[in-house]
């Protein structure tokens, strides 16, 4: 690797051996990119996501706290350091971190997603439904908020509801299996088997795998194998 690169060359290299997932080069890019410009908060933020997915969270909200404090209207860096928080649970923390992402780029699903996905952690499901139903609004083929609404009203017993929203995400990408593995635990729940197993067949045929223990309920719920 060159070593006598301007710092956005030092990005650039860190945002492409990051898509070959090799985290610790793409530490090393990034934190060569703030050596020479201490004051980029791209720099941060992008080191921050690395240390997000090597599960290092801490270290991750450190980053996107620097960035936030050098660019404090940079909506990415509070939906990162959001994302961090919510993995550590501390949902009320991610909550306001995405609250604060929207109120400079309304329009951002990712921050009204993930909002919803803590609200949901909270057992707040209206809060979580408004939330998914406002990214749908802004993206109606956002696939990751009708699955996620649909594990809402899952929760709240609105399987009808549930059904609906994980075959429009089907609808927009057949070849989801989030939504297949979702819309097949709630017709095992309203008994109706032989759809049940025809979405676990689909996420079979997806090279994907069904929870060990979704599938012994299954097989107990409708006394057959597949």
């Amino acid at each position: 690797m060159k070593t006598n690169l301007t710092s956005q060359e030092w990005l650039d290299q860190g945002m492409s051996v990051l898509f070959q997932q090799k985290y610790d080069e793409a530490i090393n890019c990034y934190t060569q990119a703030i050596k020479i410009d201490p004051e980029d908060a791209k720099a941060y933020s992008g080191r921050g996501f690395v240390y997000y997915a090597k599960r290092e969270h801490d270290k991750a909200i450190s980053d996107y706290t620097q960035a936030i404090k050098i660019h404090p209207i940079y909506a990415k860096a509070y939906i990162g350091r959001g994302n961090a928080y919510y993995e550590k649970e501390e949902y009320d923390k991610a909550i306001s971190n995405f609250t604060q992402a929207i109120k400079i780029d309304p329009k951002n699903t990712d921050a009204h997603v993930g909002r919803g996905d803590a609200y949901y952690e909270k057992e707040e499901y209206d809060k979580a439904i408004s939330n998914f139903t406002q990214a749908i609004k802004i993206d109606p083929k956002n696939t990751d908020a009708y699955n996620n609404r649909g594990l809402v009203y899952f929760a709240k017993e609105e399987y009808d509801n549930a059904i609906s929203d994980y075959t429009q995400a089907i609808k927009i990408n057949p070849e989801d299996a989030l939504a297949y593995i979702g819309r097949g635990g709630v017709y095992d729940v309203k008994k109706e088997y032989d759809k049940a197993w025809e979405d676990v067949r689909k996420v079979q045929s997806l090279d994907c795998q069904v929870d060990p223990e979704f599938l012994k309920d299954l097989r107990k719920d409708s006394g057959r194998d597949k």
